[in-house]
């Protein structure tokens, strides 16, 4: 079993875990609000709860949306960093005659990635 740590944030305590990736963080927090908002709408029961329990679930509904959407910003920025780490190796290992060759071998999956990691960096402050 892996115990979790804790670390403190501007919402309260947050239980971490040591080798958790980006990818597992969001399955687990997608696979939480699916279960809460089938809790909730599943057997109308929601509506018979008090106004303070409905509130205090819809903020959860709503956190774990916040927490999902900031980690798929998160796992995009890592696969643009990861790509464009992949691009800068290529391009400075071919000829600029080569380059071209290596573009069209890509698959469309690698030049959307490609692409994201050129419009990331342009919007950067040092490229604007």
């Amino acid at each position: 079993m892996i115990l979790s740590s804790f670390r403190d944030t501007k919402e309260g305590l947050v239980a971490t875990f040591p080798n958790d990736s980006i990818q597992d963080r969001l399955h687990m927090r997608a696979a939480q609000l699916d279960s809460l908002i089938s809790t909730m709408i599943g057997d109308d029961h929601f509506s018979m709860l008090g106004d303070e329990i409905q509130s205090d679930l819809l903020w959860l509904a709503g956190s774990l949306s916040t927490e999902i959407r900031e980690l798929l910003d998160a796992q995009l920025t890592e696969r643009v960093k990861r790509a464009d780490e992949r691009m800068q190796h290529k391009s400075a290992s071919t000829t600029p005659g080569g380059i071209w060759a290596e573009i069209n071998s890509m698959s469309d999956h690698d030049l959307t990635i490609a692409a994201q990691a050129t419009i990331a960096r342009a919007h950067e402050p040092e490229h604007a």
